[in-house]
């Protein structure tokens, strides 16, 4: 399908329809939140696959170190599908607010921030 204005007259000639375009009763792009979903199954074992040593080192076992992870990785999923369900023009009415914030925070870490390795952070 492709997309087109509803008010336009190639909408008319390759048959699509305003309600064929109207993609807001349609609900949530399934495909995408099973991508998310592939990628955070691989993310997850990548994670894992190389946690090991880091908990051999740190003298925890790498099961405890990966149950972190994982309830992290929920509550992240939980907020990503409640911001999914915000209207993107609502967000854009907090951009620029949004944009002084990074700067400032930004800013703040080239200031305060310890150096380590050539890099600044937290």
């Amino acid at each position: 399908m492709i997309y087109t204005s509803p008010h336009s007259n190639i909408s008319n000639i390759i048959g699509t329809s305003a309600e064929d375009i109207d993609t807001r009763k349609q609900g949530s792009d399934r495909f995408l939140l099973m991508a998310v979903v592939v990628l955070m199954t691989f993310g997850i074992l990548a994670v894992y696959s190389s946690i090991a040593f880091f908990a051999e080192t740190k003298s925890t076992t790498a099961g405890s170190l990966i149950i972190g992870h994982l309830v992290k990785l929920g509550i992240a999923f939980i907020v990503m599908l409640i911001i999914s369900k915000i209207n993107y023009h609502t967000l854009a009415k907090f951009s620029r607010i949004g944009m002084v914030i990074s700067l400032f925070l930004l800013m703040a870490v080239l200031a305060f921030g310890t150096e380590q390795f050539g890099a600044k952070r937290w």
